[in-house]
């Protein structure tokens, strides 16, 4: 008779704070459950927050990172491994230098960019579509510390404190309203013939 094995997962981190309606998806099952306080999360998982929820995820080395609403992420295997991938929506990434092992770095991707960093605290946000954007867009703000940030096509910048840039095509402002007199003509304005 033969012996099934079943495959251990990597224990990434664990779940340290949980507000409102959170799922992951398990690398290991492809199956989808709520997520809840002190869950672990698995290299491959990907977690997806409902709207108004937020999960905070400590990772190993002091790395603290925050999936807010709206948003997908798909776990890494540990700091200075495999990245996160943020597919849609935001996180608040904490990453702790003094934690981390010497040479390594943290990454956060999204489709459109690769974002490097650590000793930081940053949010990465991605809109797959932006109002008023042709096309996917990264943003990226810094706290504080350090980071670079490249595009898919290796365009790189780097980011110090209280600094944000966008990746991808950047948003034009949206259309402004028609002046009041485009509805009606200011009093005493006639248009056209007497």
């Amino acid at each position: 008779m033969p012996v099934t094995v079943a495959a251990q997962a990597t224990t990434a981190g664990i779940v340290t704070g949980l507000q409102g309606r959170a799922t992951v998806v398990r690398a290991a099952t492809a199956e989808r459950q709520a997520l809840a306080f002190k869950d672990q999360v698995h290299a491959g998982d990907v977690i997806t927050t409902a709207p108004s929820a937020e999960v905070r995820v400590l990772f190993g080395h002091g790395a603290v990172v925050t999936v807010k609403p709206r948003s997908s992420l798909t776990v890494g295997a540990t700091p200075g491994g495999s990245p996160l991938t943020l597919t849609a929506g935001s996180v608040l990434c904490h990453i702790m230098r003094e934690q981390m092992p010497a040479g390594s770095v943290y990454e956060v991707h999204t489709p459109n960019a690769v974002v490097r960093l650590r000793g930081t605290v940053l949010l990465v946000e991605y809109q797959p579509t932006p109002p008023f954007a042709p096309g996917p867009l990264t943003r990226v703000c810094v706290l504080s510390g350090m980071v670079s940030a490249s595009t898919a096509d290796g365009e790189m910048m780097e980011l110090g404190p209280d600094q944000c840039a966008h990746v991808g095509e950047r948003p034009s402002p949206p259309p402004s309203p028609p002046p009041p007199w485009r509805e009606a003509p200011p009093a005493g304005v006639t248009i056209g013939r007497r």
